[in-house]
């Protein structure tokens, strides 16, 4: 289970947090979990997720694990429950998890990400983590997704600065 980006050995409370485990014995690598999940590895693979990540030495920082945590015990028992799955997951455990690499959007987009930041919506409601339809891993084109939650503005509205 993974709390505040710490992950959490079985049995114990968010307040007995550890990092993420660098043990290389614990990870198994992509090609172990695209054994199973031949569909998201196969989109994975074609992501930005995918690259080799030169700055993050270690395998906690490479391929499916660096998200969802060390795969041994899930690829030996097969049990959901171990390994992180982010459905199962709140948006702040989400969120953390996500900036363990990202760090906080600057330019254009950091007050869209700042306005979101204050909701309950997760990196995961606008972004891929394993495929991407548009830039940036967006799901879809930007135009589209951001009128899923928010009203389409009206055809001919004057711009905000056109209105005074």
């Amino acid at each position: 289970m993974l709390v505040c980006g710490a992950l959490l050995a079985p049995g114990q409370s968010g307040s007995q947090k550890t990092e993420q485990p660098a043990d290389p014995s614990q990870y198994v690598g992509a090609e172990t979990c695209k054994s199973c999940h031949e569909e998201a590895g196969a989109s994975f693979d074609k992501s930005a997720h995918s690259r080799p990540q030169e700055k993050h030495p270690g395998p906690q920082w490479h391929g499916c694990e660096a998200c969802h945590g060390p795969g041994m015990r899930h690829a030996e028992a097969g049990d959901p429950d171990n390994i992180i799955r982010f459905e199962t997951l709140s948006r702040h455990e989400a969120v953390q998890t996500c900036s363990r690499c990202h760090a906080p959007v600057k330019g254009h987009s950091a007050l869209l990400h700042s306005q979101h930041a204050k909701t309950t919506i997760s990196c995961l409601d606008c972004h891929s983590q394993h495929s991407a339809a548009a830039p940036h891993l967006l799901k879809t084109v930007a135009s589209r997704l951001c009128t899923s939650c928010h009203l389409a503005p009206k055809l001919n509205s004057p711009a905000p600065s056109e209105s005074k």
